[in-house]
């Protein structure tokens, strides 16, 4: 008489466990990442005395006085990042701060500043050049 094989009711619930995991697991991922058409901040670097921000894609770019400081509003994700350079043999320190949907840079020096900011697209990548200028003495 042939034995009578039993099923094994445990493997299908440790195999129904992983599936749920996993499909939970990328159902997080996909709320809590980045969304795929917003730009990523690349890296941040100064260059001939301008601050150069790199993203993989254009960006829309708001700019902005605050109390002497510079502040561009970025539309994009990326990682905080801060440096310190030299304007006019006077440190200025830049930071990138992660914001709700968008990136803060700030500049701040010793004085009051200004500037301009320009774009370019190089090497597949979308460059993000800032001109800090300290604002003339009244």
């Amino acid at each position: 008489m042939a034995e009578e094989v039993r099923p094994r009711p445990w493997l299908r619930v440790i195999s129904a466990l992983a599936i749920g995991g996993l499909m939970i697991g990328l159902m997080i991922g996909r709320v809590l990442g980045p969304t795929p058409g917003d730009p990523r901040l690349l890296g941040a670097q100064e260059e001939n005395g301008d601050l150069v921000v790199r993203f993989d894609q254009p960006a829309n770019v708001r700019a902005g006085q605050l109390e002497g400081a510079l502040r561009l509003q970025v539309r994009a994700s990326g990682s905080p990042a801060e440096g310190l350079m030299r304007l006019d043999g006077q440190p200025l320190r830049w930071r990138i701060e992660p914001h709700e949907s968008e990136l803060w840079i700030t500049l701040i020096a010793t004085g009051a500043l200004v500037g301009t900011w320009d774009s370019e697209e190089a090497r597949g990548e979308w460059r993000l050049r800032i001109h800090p200028q300290l604002r003339p003495a009244k």
